[in-house]
């Protein structure tokens, strides 16, 4: 281990007991994410720090890098003392006001959406990384910038991962923040802390796939945003078959022919098309001339897929 750090495999079993897992949004236990990678059999090792910020409507992961530098680059030393990776890159879409040590990378992502998405990320960082490999089994691990901070704590601090960096804002005037809050707070309080006009409270990952939160609702591991103000609601007008859905969406789904499968009550017809592959960014819904809700009937396939394994 590298010196003032402890072994990796008690490196591994401080991030597993104080529950670190992935910030970005998957949610996925971070300890068996780097046990992968530690177990792939690649030759070249890749760590791609991910604090591109995907959804347009999050400020966090910025802040963190700007606030939150030393802890960062202290995580990034932890992983590096397990793995010996080639190459360590943080990804960013907008790299100001921050500085990187020489021996990682700094890679700026253009701002287009869903740019911070893993595999997408892979293939513009990495490049050669099997496509349709996991990237983890490929000796490439990826995670959020947040979830790095929280390792440092975890392993330096035996720090529980209890708590987290959100962005709360107010669309209606146009301004948001970052704000450490508990898993598990109230999601109406929380948001009434910061915003007191609060009355409606969108929550989720982020703002294309923000939903109106019930009464009860919580802050759980996969909430990265809180919002008050006007979503617009989708019209639901009839499809024009322009097929805007289908060629933007980033990973070549047939989206418009799997929504209509799905109006049609055709599930099985739907699961042809593969929409286990979608990345549930919600930009088919976002960029539909008509209003139409496409990425809910996507995922109602790829739901579909998933109960119909779960019976197998």
């Amino acid at each position: 281990p590298s010196a003032g750090l402890p072994s990796s495999s008690e490196i591994l079993r401080r991030i597993e007991i104080s529950g670190v897992f992935g910030m970005g949004g998957a949610a996925f236990p971070a300890a068996e994410k780097i046990k992968a990678v530690m177990e792939s059999k690649s030759r070249d090792k890749h760590l791609i720090v991910n604090a591109v910020e995907c959804d347009p409507g999050l400020l966090h992961d910025k802040w963190l890098l700007i606030n939150r530098g030393d802890e960062i680059m202290r995580g990034i030393e932890i992983l590096a003392s397990c793995i010996p990776f080639k190459t360590v890159t943080v990804a960013a879409k907008n790299p100001v006001g921050f500085h990187l040590p020489e021996t990682v990378k700094l890679h700026q992502v253009r701002d287009y959406y869903p740019a911070g998405a893993e595999k997408l990320l892979v293939r513009e960082v990495v490049g050669d990384a099997p496509a349709e490999c996991v990237p983890a089994e490929a000796g490439i691990l990826v995670l959020n910038v947040q979830t790095v901070y929280t390792i440092s704590k975890a392993v330096l601090s035996h720090r529980a991962a209890d708590r987290r960096f959100i962005t709360v804002a107010d669309l209606d005037r146009r301004i948001g923040r970052a704000v450490r809050v508990r898993l598990g707070d109230g999601v109406y309080e929380t948001a009434r802390k910061i915003l007191p006009v609060a009355v409606n409270v969108y929550t989720g990952g982020g703002i294309m796939n923000a939903c109106l939160a019930d009464d009860g609702a919580v802050i759980g591991e996969k909430t990265n945003f809180l919002a008050v103000g006007r979503i617009t609601a989708f019209r639901e007008a009839l499809c024009s078959q322009c097929n805007f859905c289908s060629a933007y969406c980033p990973v070549t789904l047939h989206v418009r022919e799997i929504a209509h499968y799905i109006d049609d009550n055709k599930q099985d017809k739907a699961a042809l098309l593969h929409p286990e592959n979608c990345l549930e960014c919600g930009l088919c819904s976002a960029i539909c001339p008509a209003g139409r809700d496409q990425a809910r009937r996507v995922k109602t396939a790829k739901k579909h897929i998933a109960n119909a394994n779960t019976i197998c």
